[in-house]
């Protein structure tokens, strides 16, 4: 090899460990969902201790509102659904009895 080849190489070298050394990286423990959940419910928790009592007040009743707003919202939807269900069978009620007998008719 040549003394031009060699540096090459040399070189070549020296990138892969740099770029091997820059995206080295240490495991990464994943954690489950309950442990998540656990920490964000006692962050919550230490949010809201260090609270001070009309704080919490607000807090709770704003909770409340958030939670049957999104009840709500789950209701209307379950009851669009409901009707939309009950549109369907109708038209399909419609079109089974009054436009296919008059297409059987015709032929």
């Amino acid at each position: 090899m040549s003394d031009e080849q060699k540096q090459w190489q040399q070189r070549l070298e020296e990138l892969e460990k740099e770029v091997n050394d820059t995206f080295e990286t240490t495991p990464i423990r994943l954690k489950n969902a309950s442990q998540t959940l656990e920490t964000t419910v006692n962050r919550f928790r230490l949010w809201y201790q260090g609270l001070s009592t009309p704080i919490k007040a607000i807090v709770v009743i704003g909770g409340i509102l958030v939670i049957f707003s999104l009840l709500n919202m789950v209701l209307k939807l379950v009851a669009s659904l409901i009707s939309l269900g009950i549109l369907a069978i109708i038209f399909y009620g419609l079109y089974k009895f009054v436009i296919s007998p008059q297409k059987s008719d015709q032929a």
